[in-house]
């Protein structure tokens, strides 16, 4: 029988980093995360459109990207229970 801390080495849990902010948001799978951070990306986008920006930097601290979460497995699944599905568009699934 594997322990709690075998599994856990085993299975990856995913998160979006965002680098301005120094955020990790939890996604309950990689295929989740990957939309998070496309839909993000793209709302960003949107909004330096709208707004420009001549800091490159402020641009390119705002991308996020697809993540393995940094912390505790019980932290993820804690935040994981709080997770907005319809916030991030996925209510018929990560694309």
């Amino acid at each position: 029988m594997f322990s709690n801390v075998e599994v856990f080495n085993v299975i990856k849990l995913w998160s979006i980093y965002i680098p301005g902010t120094d955020e990790y948001h939890p996604a309950p799978s990689e295929a989740i995360a990957k939309h998070m951070a496309k839909n993000h990306n793209a709302a960003m986008d949107a909004f330096f459109a709208k707004y420009p920006s001549d800091s490159k930097d402020m641009v390119e601290m705002s991308v996020a990207s697809v993540a393995e979460w940094p912390f505790d497995p019980e932290d993820h699944a804690a935040e994981i229970k709080l997770f907005d599905y319809a916030g991030w568009g996925l209510e018929g699934g990560a694309e």
